[in-house]
C-alpha cells in the first residue's frame, strides 16, 4: 500500500497533528508519534513549540473557565491536568502567571 501511494507517513504526521494540536502539547503529540515509529519535521516541531503557550492557555481556560488556583490544591490539580496534556512546566507556569495572561491576546473563542 506504501508503494502504491495509500499510506503515507508524512500524511498521517499531518493529520495527527491537526487533529492534536488543539488539545495536546508537544510532548504528547511526539509521544503518541514515537508509539507509531515516527517523528515530527523540524519546521512542524518549531510551529508547534512557538505556539505552545497559546495552545496551553486555550485549554486551561476552556477547563477551569480562566480562575486561577488560589490554594496549592488547586494548582497541584490545575497542573497536573496541564501535564497529561503534554505541556511543559515552563510553558505552565507562564498560564498560571498573571502577567502573561493579562492581554487580549487570547480571546479567541
Amino acid at each position: 500500500l506504501k508503494a502504491l501511494g495509500y499510506l503515507s507517513d508524512q500524511r498521517f504526521i499531518e493529520s495527527r497533528v491537526r487533529v492534536r494540536q488543539s488539545r495536546f502539547g508537544l510532548q504528547r503529540i511526539q509521544r503518541e508519534l514515537a508509539e507509531h515509529g515516527l517523528s515530527l519535521e523540524e519546521n512542524t516541531l518549531s510551529e508547534l513549540a512557538a505556539s505552545e503557550f497559546k495552545r496551553a492557555h486555550s485549554v486551561w481556560r476552556r477547563k477551569f473557565n480562566g480562575l486561577f488556583p488560589c490554594d496549592p490544591v488547586t494548582r497541584a490539580r490545575q497542573t497536573r491536568f496541564l501535564m497529561q496534556r503534554g505541556f511543559s512546566i515552563e510553558v505552565i507556569r507562564r498560564v498560571f502567571s498573571k502577567d502573561d495572561n493579562s492581554g487580549d491576546e487570547f480571546d479567541t473563542d
